[in-house]
């Protein structure tokens, strides 16, 4: 069954509240997002599938967990392999896990060896926003960003806070940050820790099964700074993290840094530019395994937009080098040791022409190790009245293969890399309509297909080498709804996807059919403010057949003690449901967070 009864009636709440129309709404602010197309729009203006979690958002789960807040987010699924710190995978409309575009402040952070992003590294204490935009995006951004582009901007505040956070399975931590900002320049620091106990990732169902909870220790540290010179900005950050993972055969060690140093402002009044210079490094060593992962990134862009009446030109340029290794730690040897760079040009362009709005652009990437790809994307808006929107996207998408795909020696000559692997690619359209009636109030549907081409298996003759076989083909439609109701905030959004082997003609591994999520939000007086979730998932397809779906309910509640301190809280699984995200794997019962946060400006 898809939704319990109890989910079923909270979501029906939320189809009922979605159509009514409330007066004496709170006005809202409208929120800019740079990520779609490289420079600040509303949401409103973009033409692209965009939401974003705010800083606001984050305090008012009252979470250190990011999964709590992504699975709540319209397209994507998040899969996680036991509790906090454990394996997680995010899949964005359908697409794989690597088909997702992940940025700090601008900088890719993915494994050039796996191709995927390790989410449960993420210190949610760091994060000031995050912009999730659905589609591909590589004419934008490169590489990647078949199913979207998820970005990550760290913490720049003022003043000083600390933050001390209990939770379930023996969690404990502490986060403080200091800022100062004054006129042509600012600078700051955070640092923050995390220890949980954990609860036992396995179960009996499971290949490396050890009754034993597994626990995670996770480190964290930022920095920033920004100056002015004449008309232009100079800027610079770091995030760095340390963390230690349990697991049922071990421990992995995983340290991840990313740096990058920034210059930006006005060349003439119509006329601006970005420089961006960036470093990020990656190491996960499994000494149970003897292999320990390596991966060094370099990069540059070069961004410049020019603004004319209602049209902008933006070009620039993109430079990337990448080095991996995979060192077997018993004997002291690189399994392999690679590079490759990769240079880019990009042009968008933008305009604004009575009630129609349009977009197109292109980017030709040119790689060392699998060549050249160009891109392009194109999208229209018409404003059919005041309230209603009819937008339309088209665009391409590939994925460069990693580097365990190309070089990776597999098991006893099984299951090898190959050099001469193409990278993947990819073709969508997507059909949206908006309603916004006024500021308090915005709903949409977008209709969208995906067609996958080259994906990489490991399925080449009788030792099963890496090869460009398969293709997949995903449907789908999401609805979103969101309303200021007098004293109450409403956002739901609802999912129906069909992500699918063409060769086989089953449906993607551990993506549901059909998900939808209700968020409630109501402030009582002055010092409360309650809010409830309810998230319900069809079933999945697993290795070993489809997993039953199943429905959650969270809590969560702020208490403003006095001026400085604010008291937060979290009750997730709240009605204690069992249920399955990946086989073999356990799920958390009713748990919850106990946050305190100290804050001399508030």
């Amino acid at each position: 069954m898809f939704l319990s009864s109890t989910s079923r009636h909270l979501l029906g709440l939320a189809v009922a509240l979605a159509i009514s129309s409330w007066a004496d709404a709170a006005t809202r602010q409208p929120v800019v997002v740079v990520t779609a197309t490289r420079h600040a729009q509303t949401i409103d203006d973009s033409l692209a599938g965009v939401s974003v979690i705010t800083r606001e958002d984050i305090d008012r789960a009252a979470t250190r967990d990011l999964v709590d807040l992504l699975r709540l987010q319209t397209g994507i699924d998040i899969v996680r392999s036991g509790g906090l710190g454990q394996q997680t995978s995010l899949f964005m409309r359908g697409s794989n896990s690597n088909h997702v575009l992940v940025l700090i402040d601008g900088v890719r952070i993915a494994s050039a060896n796996t191709g995927g992003y390790a989410w449960e590294n993420l210190p949610l204490g760091q994060i000031e926003r995050i912009e999730i935009v659905r589609g591909p995006r590589a004419a934008q951004w490169g590489s990647d960003a078949i199913g979207g582009v998820i970005q990550i901007f760290t913490r720049r505040g003022e003043g000083l806070d600390v933050t001390t956070l209990v939770g379930s399975h023996r969690t404990a931590g502490a986060e403080a940050g200091w800022g100062h900002r004054q006129p042509g320049h600012g600078y700051g620091l955070r640092v923050g820790y995390l220890d949980s106990e954990g609860f036992n990732a396995q179960n009996p169902n499971g290949f490396g099964f050890d009754p034993d909870d597994d626990g995670s220790l996770l480190r964290n540290l930022s920095g920033w700074g920004e100056w002015s010179l004449g008309e232009q900005r100079a800027s610079a950050s770091l995030l760095a993290t340390d963390n230690v993972i349990e697991f049922d055969q071990g421990v992995s060690s995983v340290r991840h840094h990313t740096a990058n140093l920034g210059l930006d402002g006005e060349l003439s009044p119509q006329w601006s530019h970005e420089l961006r210079l960036a470093h990020a490094r990656e190491s996960l060593e499994t000494p149970a395994f003897f292999n320990a992962f390596e991966t060094r990134r370099a990069q540059a862009d070069w961004v410049h937009r020019v603004q004319r009446e209602r049209q902008q030109w933006q070009f620039g340029l993109a430079w990337m080098h990448e080095n991996g290794e995979l060192l077997d730690t018993f004997s002291g040897s690189s399994t392999y040791d690679q590079t490759r760079s990769n240079r880019a040009a990009f042009v968008h362009w933008s305009v604004d022409r009575g009630a129609h709005q349009w977009e197109l652009s292109a980017r030709l990437d040119d790689n060392s190790a699998y060549g050249s790809e160009l891109t392009s994307q194109a999208a229209w808006g018409w404003q059919l009245t005041d309230h209603w929107r009819l937008s339309a996207n088209v665009g391409e998408g590939f994925r460069a293969p990693n580097f365990n795909e190309l070089y990776a020696p597999g098991f006893g000559g099984y299951y090898a890399g190959n050099a001469f692997l193409n990278a993947e690619t990819a073709e969508s359209a997507e059909l949206a309509l908006q309603w916004r009636p006024d500021t308090s109030q915005r709903a949409e549907l977008r209709v969208y297909r995906n067609d996958i081409d080259n994906l990489i298996a490991y399925a080449g003759g009788a030792t099963f080498q890496a090869i460009n076989i398969q293709r997949a083909r995903i449907e789908g439609l999401e609805i979103h709804y969101g309303q200021t109701l007098g004293e109450w905030t409403v956002d739901a959004n609802a999912t129906w996807q069909d992500p699918r082997d063409l060769d086989s003609d089953l449906r993607l591994l551990r993506r549901p059919g059909r998900k939808a999520s209700l968020q409630l939000g109501r402030p009582i007086g002055d010092r409360w403010d309650f809010g409830l979730e309810a998230l319900g998932f069809s079933a999945r397809r697993d290795f070993v057949g489809d997993l039953g779906g199943y429905g959650l309910i969270n809590l969560n509640a702020q208490f403003a003690m006095t001026r400085n301190w604010v008291l937060e809280a979290r009750l997730n699984n709240a009605l204690n449901r069992e249920y399955v995200e990946v086989d073999g794997f356990n799920t958390d019962d009713a748990n919850g967070w106990l946050l305190l946060r100290w804050n001399p400006a508030e």
